[in-house]
């Protein structure tokens, strides 16, 4: 700010302290990480055999009927989650049904907006720095699924190909992150017994899926997970295709 003299400087509404030597400002910024939504609940749904789905290049997306996980309070006259199992059990319903969506572990979000605003005697000079087009948030409508994609979930569908999009900001790569911050990827069944196979690919590439005991439990005390720092997950637009099916 050559022949300016800086009086007061704000950063996002708030003044801060400054060191000014030689007509430089120097003065400290931190970054704050916003929050990103860490499920995925919006996906299409095809029902189909492994190899009719790899010939038709599903694990790349594919359309189908558009459904929002999970759907059990839509099938079953049941309030309580806790009691998803006992309602799925007392109705005829297919493996679609069981699918309860995606979560995501561990998630950073590194992409903020910092505004600056500078008083240089008297005048107010306004800076934008590390100006993104907007935060990645997750807003997710009212759905109801029709009586149509209600025979989906009625039909005794035994293998079913799942696929949807979404927006990751960062991605930890530089200096990889010890084992239990990796992102891992949850995929979440209400009875994972009942699943006999289950391939995943993200962007395109076949990642492995893993299954994880939980310490304290019973029989189908279990999730099935990729380890998503280990795949091709990456920042920005990702895909996630699941082909399952079920004894």
């Amino acid at each position: 700010m050559l022949n300016e003299e800086a009086i007061k400087i704000f950063l996002n509404g708030k003044e801060i302290s400054f060191f000014s030597e030689c007509n430089i400002y120097s003065f400290d910024v931190s970054f704050p990480k916003g929050k990103v939504n860490p499920e995925i609940r919006q996906w299409s749904i095809c029902e189909s055999s492994l190899d009719l789905g790899l010939k038709q290049n599903f694990y790349n997306g594919f359309d189908g009927e558009k459904i929002t996980f999970p759907i059990l309070n839509e099938l079953l006259d049941v309030k309580n989650i806790s009691n998803y199992k006992q309602g799925f059990d007392s109705q005829e319903l297919s493996l679609p049904a069981t699918f309860l969506g995606v979560y995501i572990e561990n998630l950073l979000n590194e992409k903020y907006p910092i505004s600056l605003k500078i008083t240089i005697q008297g005048r107010v000079k306004q800076i934008e720095i590390n100006q993104i087009d907007k935060l990645v948030t997750s807003s997710i409508p009212d759905f109801h699924i029709s009586e149509c994609q209600k025979t989906i979930f009625q039909n005794k569908y035994n293998e079913i190909w799942l696929f949807s999009e979404f927006d990751i900001p960062f991605i930890q790569r530089y200096i990889p992150p010890d084992y239990y911050h990796h992102n891992f990827i949850m995929l979440n069944f209400i009875k994972p017994e009942q699943i006999k196979e289950i391939h995943a690919w993200i962007n395109g590439l076949e990642v492995m899926v893993s299954r994880y005991d939980y310490w304290r439990g019973g029989s189908g005390s279990f999730t099935y997970y990729i380890d998503g720092t280990k795949s091709s997950f990456q920042s920005g637009k990702n895909r996630i295709v699941l082909w399952v099916s079920s004894k």
